[in-house]
């Protein structure tokens, strides 16, 4: 079955645009799969941009920062959205791998509702 796109223009978000953040939170499990594969150097911050060239420790941990900022977003979107209603784990999932929450304690409305809003708040982070 064909995916459809949900309609934001409640929000101003525009169908590219919306493409764009959604394309960008289906790409969260790759990052978080990334990092868990990163050899872990204890936390070693780069020293400096020019020593990256020839420092693969300097160029992982680059890496990682860029990869835990992007999960942030989407993760920081979804508890945003959640706002403590318990819906966090299904939100993220739901946008992360493009299924729909079928066992989520709330009606489909209401979920729907959640994930126009998260993909509000994440146009507004993502700025």
């Amino acid at each position: 079955m064909k995916e459809r796109d949900i309609n934001l223009g409640h929000y101003a978000i525009g169908r590219d645009r919306y493409r764009e953040l959604k394309y960008f939170c289906r790409q969260y499990p790759g990052w978080k799969d990334e990092m868990a594969d990163m050899p872990n150097h204890g936390g070693r911050k780069p020293s400096a941009e020019a020593h990256m060239a020839a420092d693969p420790t300097a160029r992982e941990a680059v890496r990682r920062a860029e990869l835990s900022r992007k999960c942030g977003l989407v993760e920081r979107a979804a508890a945003m959205a959640d706002n403590g209603c318990g819906m966090y784990s299904y939100l993220v999932a739901s946008v992360t791998n493009g299924r729909l929450a079928e066992r989520a304690p709330c009606g489909a409305n209401q979920f729907y509702a959640l994930r126009r809003r998260f993909f509000y708040i994440l146009d507004n982070l993502k700025e």
